[in-house]
């Protein structure tokens, strides 16, 4: 296997003598570089060809952020990450320049696996049979400014419920769907919510920017047919994915940013295949049998790419957070990514196996053991069994 090649863009020569130890015995995985100035970096970039890039925040001659900000439009190729060490990113800018941002208490090993989990995503992207279904589609959905707005207000420092409310209250169509699923059994409420105001303050805010992203996925999927019947049934298994995605996250103790992804990472898993069928409703409909498995494997014959793959590169296309890409990408064959610990796509895999029938029997047990969390099995099918029992009687 080609060591993955990576350039480090250090704070000062300590740090680099530092991650040089760390990634010492890490050679046939990853082929490190590391330079202590801006400088240094971009002349290496104009002379070696990078899989990915991590930089400091207070990087030499030129901030960690701002070469990121060069990097992604002179080598948008290139995986980028944030090393921020002391906490001193700003949050917002990082996320519009970095795939992801490495916190203080990633060790080496989280580091190296996280660039590798992201290098291997972005090299299933640019499969060319991928990109030839979808530049070949006419209808690509794009990020609705909606989602942006409430992410924008999300990561303000005074973000208000009220505000988040008024938002989405503002586009009338938008939040009437946004109350059906709110009112769905999916959500277990013991009353009718009639208000998005109110549905804010009850679900909170980032449950309601992950639906509202859903329902501009399945905006324009066909509503007539068999392939309209088909979409019905699968926006009733996202819901369903999504709210076992984060009860299995949250009885496994997983962090709220994990959960919260594991959930959003639900709800949109099957963007890929609702925007196969809204091109190409005929010869979807002739993907449908067997297993989920079977399915992919159908949808890789007929179109080139399977429903997980294409979606994968929409919602990279979005700029949605690596963890949520892979968990769309490999959500049905988790061993094939380089996730070894509990994660979204743990979530969304779980999730999927049981929201499905195959229960035990379709998990993934290879992955599940190399990430070390085969003891949670029974806890999640307990959880699964609640989550239905809550949907069906409230």
């Amino acid at each position: 296997m080609t060591p993955t090649r990576v350039l480090f863009l250090a704070e000062d020569e300590r740090v680099v003598v530092s991650l040089k130890d760390a990634f010492s015995n890490q050679r046939e995985r990853v082929d490190a570089h590391f330079v202590e100035s801006a400088d240094l970096a971009l002349d290496m970039l104009s002379k070696i060809t990078f899989d990915a890039v991590v930089a400091g925040v207070r990087a030499d001659g030129m901030d960690g952020l701002t070469f990121l900000r060069y990097v992604k439009e002179r080598h948008p190729q290139i995986a980028r990450f944030v090393a921020d060490r002391d906490g001193a990113a700003d949050g917002v800018q990082a996320s519009t320049v970095a795939h992801q941002v490495i916190g203080r208490e990633a060790d080496p090993a989280d580091m190296l696996a996280a660039v590798t989990r992201s290098v291997q995503v972005r090299n299933m992207l640019g499969r060319p049979e991928l990109v030839k279904v979808m530049t070949g589609a006419n209808s690509v959905p794009s990020m609705p400014h909606l989602y942006w707005r409430l992410t924008d207000e999300l990561s303000s420092d005074d973000v208000s419920l009220a505000a988040i409310g008024d938002i989405v209250a503002a586009e009338p169509g938008m939040a009437i769907k946004v109350l059906q699923m709110v009112n769905s059994a999916f959500f277990g409420l013991r009353r009718e919510i009639v208000d998005v105001r109110q549905a804010v303050s009850l679900l909170g805010a980032d449950t309601i920017a992950a639906l509202v992203l859903t329902v501009h996925v399945f905006t324009h999927a066909p509503r007539d047919g068999a392939a309209g019947e088909a979409m019905q049934a699968l926006w009733v298994r996202s819901l369903g994915v999504a709210t076992s995605a984060r009860a299995l996250a949250g009885v496994s103790g997983a962090s709220a940013e994990v959960v919260e992804a594991s959930y959003v990472s639900g709800l949109i898993h099957a963007c890929g295949r609702v925007m196969l069928a809204t091109n190409w409703p005929d010869r979807f409909i002739g993907t449908r049998e067997g297993s989920e498995a079977d399915i992919a494997v159908a949808e890789r014959n007929e179109f080139g790419a399977s429903g997980e793959e294409v979606g994968a590169y929409l919602v990279s296309l979005w700029g949605l957070p690596d963890d949520v890409v892979e968990a769309v990408a490999f959500s049905i064959s988790p061993s094939v990514s380089g996730d070894r610990q509990f994660s979204p796509l743990t979530a969304v895999h779980v999730a999927r196996c049981f929201e499905s029938g195959s229960g035990k029997e379709g998990l993934d047990t290879a992955y599940l053991e190399a990430a070390g969390v085969t003891h949670e099995i029974d806890r999640w099918a307990e959880a699964h069994a609640n989550e239905l029992y809550q949907r069906e009687h409230g």
